[in-house]
């Protein structure tokens, strides 16, 4: 044996294949999302709460088709169904008053619910710990580029904003009328094509 190059004996075991864990009643599966301790799943045009023991609860009607993006604020589930914002709250699914007819994503940053608009460099908040309620003025535009919003990703308590041609990194600064602001330069000349390929 030389240096670095030890031989250790191990054993090759067989491990079983996967196994059901729940079954939904609607199908194709369009998105999960745990939340707490319960696991949310879109399948079909049906939004399921799904328990540990694998026990699936049919909560409400999601339109639209293709993936579904899901957020939550710790007590409430918000969704993109097609392009239409959708939000789980008190055992009820709703499209909330006061959001764009057409949103591309959802986000979660510091008790807020971050909406991205479709055909758009806008975005839109919700009250804070309150994904229900909307003001029409908590509104932003994203104006590094003039490239519309594909999608958005909060990482190390920054929000990214990716354009078709760019990427914008903003931040919750705390100010009163509106929490956030621009990462000063902090801009990426280079975008993506797609919101699921982020």
């Amino acid at each position: 044996q030389g240096n670095g190059d030890q031989r250790d004996l191990f054993a090759v075991m067989l491990i079983p294949g996967l196994v059901t864990f729940s079954t939904l009643a609607t199908s194709p599966v369009r998105g999960v999302h745990r939340m707490g301790d319960t696991l949310y799943a879109v399948s079909g045009s049906r939004l399921y709460s799904v328990t540990s023991a694998g026990v699936a609860t049919d909560l409400g009607a999601i339109g639209g088709s293709g993936r579904c993006p899901m957020a939550d604020n710790g007590t409430e589930l918000a969704v993109i169904g097609g392009t239409v914002p959708y939000v789980y709250s008190s055992g009820t699914v709703t499209t909330p008053a006061n959001l764009p007819a057409a949103v591309s994503d959802v986000a979660y940053i510091d008790g807020y619910i971050l909406w991205t608009q479709s055909a758009s460099g806008q975005f839109g908040i919700s009250a804070l710990n309150n994904a229900t309620s909307y003001d029409p003025l908590d509104i932003a535009t994203v104006e590094g580029s003039p490239d519309h919003l594909v999608g958005v990703v909060v990482d190390h308590r920054e929000v990214q904003f990716f354009g078709k041609q760019s990427i914008e990194i903003w931040y919750n600064s705390g100010a009163a009328d509106f929490p956030f602001e621009r990462q000063g330069n902090a801009f990426i000349e280079r975008g993506c094509a797609f919101r699921d390929s982020i």
